[in-house]
């Protein structure tokens, strides 16, 4: 009976101890699995901010890009309206001449006319590059 109490006490302490260790490393196995998990969830916050931080360059190229092309769309508009100006403007000249050479004489390349068809034509012009003016430069 002796001998029983010794096994039994011997297999009592094996199986404490036994607990213990199983305890000792599923303590070991969590601890390690949540450190893990913090690890990664520590790495997917720096990844999803180091794509916002990329996000908001892209976002600042852009607008940039945007403020140049309203530039050169802006640049190009007004490059059109003085075409269309000195479009205009020609035709201004244009008219005046036509007007001297209707109510004047030509020889020889030359226009004679009188100064009040001079004077009108020269009005003209002045008011046809006016109203060019107007509709193109402002």
């Amino acid at each position: 009976m002796k001998i029983r109490v010794k096994e039994l006490t011997s297999k009592i302490m094996r199986n404490i101890e036994t607990k213990y260790i199983v305890i000792v490393i599923v303590a070991v196995i969590l601890s390690g699995s949540y450190m893990i998990g913090q690890s990664m969830k520590q790495n997917s916050i720096e990844k999803q901010q180091q794509l916002e931080i990329e996000a908001e360059q892209e976002l600042i190229k852009l607008e940039g890009l945007n403020e140049l092309a309203e530039k050169e769309a802006e640049e190009a508009q007004r490059s059109a309206e003085i075409t269309r100006y000195l479009f205009c403007k020609d035709r201004a000249i244009e008219e005046y001449w036509s007007y001297v050479e209707l109510n004047g004489t030509v020889e020889d390349g030359v226009v004679e006319a009188e100064t009040w068809i001079w004077d009108e034509a020269k009005k003209d012009k002045q008011q046809r590059i006016e109203n060019c003016k107007d509709l193109y430069l402002e």
